[in-house]
């Protein structure tokens, strides 16, 4: 009876034996195509995601050759930006972004009164912001913004080409954001 106990004892152990590594390949399996399938899925939205942006790029230069075969040269970007940094009076303002701006120009003017000894609080007087736009906005708003307090400002001219804003002093120190669109 101990042999015939002992021989049931090692088929149960061999059954196990054989059992546990068809087990392990069986939820090896089941993760991979899982994992493959998730893989799948996100790999699909991205190109799907990037296949549309593509489409739109190439709506948008089908516009634009359709504009310049037919002699039109009316489009008008959507949206222009000017970012710049004033450490100080003395230094010009550095850029830190722009877009669809070709050039500008910060011009200040300094009184000294023959009179009188220059004065610190007095002796500035307006200044004044030039953008030239590379291509023609839409000359819908222009907003002007700054992290400090601006003095007083005007827009003189605006339009799809360029702006021109004066302001009533100097632009204190900071950072002056122009935004067209």
């Amino acid at each position: 009876m101990d042999i015939q106990l002992a021989i049931e004892m090692l088929n149960a152990e061999w059954r196990i034996l054989t059992a546990a590594p068809i087990l392990l390949g069986v939820v090896a399996g089941v993760v991979l195509f899982f994992g493959w399938a998730a893989a799948w899925f996100c790999f699909r939205n991205a190109l799907t995601r990037r296949k549309r942006r593509l489409e739109e790029y190439r709506q948008e230069i089908s516009k634009l050759q359709g504009r310049l075969t037919a002699g039109q040269h009316i489009y008008r970007v959507d949206r222009s930006e000017l970012r710049l940094v004033i450490d100080n009076e003395k230094q010009a303002p550095t850029t830190v972004f722009y877009m669809n701006v070709s050039k500008w120009c910060l011009l200040g003017q300094n009184f000294t009164r023959i009179d009188k000894e220059p004065d610190r609080d007095h002796d500035h007087g307006p200044v004044c912001l030039f953008i030239l736009f590379d291509q023609p906005t839409k000359d819908e708003v222009l907003n002007v913004m700054s992290d400090s307090v601006l003095p007083r400002y005007d827009i003189k001219e605006f339009n799809d080409r360029f702006a021109i804003i004066a302001f009533a002093g100097p632009i204190p120190v900071g950072t002056l954001e122009i935004i067209v669109g």
